[in-house]
């Protein structure tokens, strides 16, 4: 079983005083080329020093949490990855702004923390299959039948919380689904409890917030097909192809023998 080992590290961008610029110039020129060089070789080097790197911004629960040990869903995920590599995992931890920086400048080798995939960010970055849809779904009461979208809320009411995704996703819904009526609310819990009283058909909310409030609340169902997608991958260097082809296998064989699923159902509730 692989073990981990975390370690803290601030990120830190100094600007050179002028009389050093040309220094620096030529040894950025040197280490961007030769560093290109070795990325490709990422994981040739993990399993030959027997560790990997798992950049993470611990302040993102149930995901990351740096409170009282490090542990969460990204944590069990990056342990898994680290056993069917053979490898332990060292955990290197930023500032949420700092996670690509310190990737690009090889403080890890891969990013996991709940990092939504970015297409501007292509250009330098590769991410993984996704592991988790972060994004809208329809809670239910149990009672509820033949509701599979939200085109099946024709004349009825799904309560949000003010201003989130849900709310803006209800609002673009209505262009499409005859009198469909919105109630916000302060907090994705007061939109789910409207549900629970049935003073609203459905409420449209976050999987992690829904499945979180599911867990002490039985009476609630979640729509299995989600409203919004909002894809949680692993990310890492552009050029560390044999890495990323290594990660989706993994994903996939974690997927495949559900223990990506028990992870995540450990910490948010299947």
């Amino acid at each position: 079983m692989a073990s981990d080992k975390v370690i803290s590290r601030k990120y830190e961008v100094r600007s050179p005083k002028w009389r050093a610029c040309y220094f620096i110039l030529i040894t950025s020129f040197f280490l961007l080329f030769s560093g290109c060089g070795n990325r490709s070789q990422t994981l040739e080097r993990i399993r030959a020093d027997g560790v990997i790197r798992v950049g993470l911004d611990p302040t993102f629960p149930p995901f990351e949490n740096g409170d009282g040990g490090l542990h969460g869903i990204d944590i069990d995920l990056a342990n898994a990855i680290g056993r069917e590599l053979g490898v332990s995992v060292e955990f290197v931890l930023f500032g949420y702004d700092g996670l690509y920086d310190a990737l690009l400048i090889d403080q890890c080798d891969i990013l996991i923390s709940a990092l939504i995939i970015d297409e501007t960010k292509t250009k330098d970055f590769a991410y993984s299959e996704p592991y988790f849809n972060a994004g809208q779904f329809l809670v239910v009461h149990e009672e509820t039948t033949g509701v599979n979208s939200l085109t099946d809320f024709e004349g009825k009411t799904v309560s949000v919380e003010t201003g989130s995704a849900g709310h803006v996703a209800a609002i673009s819904a209505q262009n499409r689904v005859r009198d469909l009526s919105i109630k916000t609310l302060p907090t994705p819990d007061d939109a789910m409890w409207t549900v629970l009283q049935q003073e609203t058909a459905g409420a449209l909310i976050d999987q992690v917030n829904a499945r979180l409030y599911m867990q002490s609340h039985s009476r609630l169902s979640l729509v299995a097909e989600p409203i919004t997608v909002e894809p949680y991958a692993i990310v890492v260097r552009k050029d560390d192809d044999e890495l990323l082809s290594e990660i989706n296998q993994i994903i996939e064989t974690l997927s495949f023998s559900g223990e990506l699923q028990d992870i995540i159902d450990a910490w948010i509730g299947s």
